[in-house]
C-alpha cells in the first residue's frame, strides 16, 4: 500500500512539474496581445509607407508633365527666336544670302558643321508655316559653265532634301541652280569667289 502511494505521489509530482514547465513556456495573454499590437503597428507603418511612395510617384509624374509642357513652350519660343534674323531679312528684302552652308569639295554633300544652319532654316519655316522658299545655288567661275550649273543645282537640291528630312513640306520648297551666272563679286580673288559660292533663300 505504501509503495502504491509512493508511486502515485511520484507520478503526481511529475505531472505537476510538467504542467508548470508548460505554463512557463506558454505565452501569456499579455505577451500575445503585445505581439499582436506590434504586428498591427508594423502593418499600419507599411500602409503609410506605401501611401507615401504612391504620393511621391504621382507628384513626380505631375512635375514631369509640367516640366515637359514648359520645355515645349520654351522650345517653341526658341524656334521663333532663332528664325527671326532670316525671316525678317526675307520679309524685308525678299531673300536672305547664306555663305555658311559648306559642301564637300567638288560635291553636293552638306558638311556636318553646316547642319545647324539647316536646322535654323527649318525652325524658321516651322515658325512661319505660310512661308514658301526657292532655294537657289550659286558657284564661283572655276570650272566650266555647264559643270557649275549642274553643281549649283545639285547643292540646292541637297539643301531641299535636308529640309524635307526635318519635316518641312515639299510643297513649300523649290530648288534651282544658277551656277556662275549671277556673281555678287568679281571672281578675280579668293575672297570674291568665296562670296559667290552661296545659297540664297528667296521668298515665293
Amino acid at each position: 500500500m505504501k509503495k502504491e502511494n509512493s508511486t502515485n505521489n511520484y507520478l503526481n509530482n511529475l505531472f505537476q512539474n510538467q504542467r508548470k514547465k508548460d505554463e512557463l513556456s506558454a505565452p501569456s495573454l499579455s505577451t500575445i496581445f503585445e505581439k499582436a499590437q506590434k504586428k498591427h503597428t508594423k502593418m499600419k507603418r507599411n500602409k503609410w509607407l506605401l501611401i507615401g511612395i504612391l504620393s511621391i510617384a504621382v507628384l513626380s509624374i505631375g512635375l514631369y508633365t509640367q516640366s515637359q509642357k514648359r520645355y515645349n513652350t520654351e522650345v517653341d519660343y526658341e524656334v521663333v527666336k532663332a528664325s527671326l534674323g532670316y525671316y525678317e531679312t526675307i520679309m524685308e528684302k525678299g531673300k536672305v544670302i547664306i555663305n555658311d552652308i559648306q559642301f564637300d569639295y567638288d560635291n553636293a554633300a552638306i558638311r556636318p558643321s553646316s547642319m545647324p544652319i539647316i536646322h535654323r532654316i527649318a525652325d524658321m519655316l516651322k515658325a512661319h508655316p505660310d512661308l514658301k522658299l526657292s532655294i537657289e545655288g550659286h558657284t564661283d567661275s572655276d570650272g566650266s559653265t555647264s559643270y557649275n550649273l549642274k553643281l549649283s543645282e545639285a547643292r540646292a537640291q541637297a539643301v531641299k532634301a535636308a529640309l524635307l528630312n526635318l519635316s518641312i513640306s515639299e510643297s513649300r520648297l523649290q530648288a534651282s541652280g544658277f551656277g556662275e551666272t549671277k556673281p555678287m563679286f568679281p571672281n578675280d580673288s579668293d575672297g570674291g569667289k568665296m562670296k559667290n559660292r552661296r545659297v540664297e533663300l528667296v521668298r515665293k
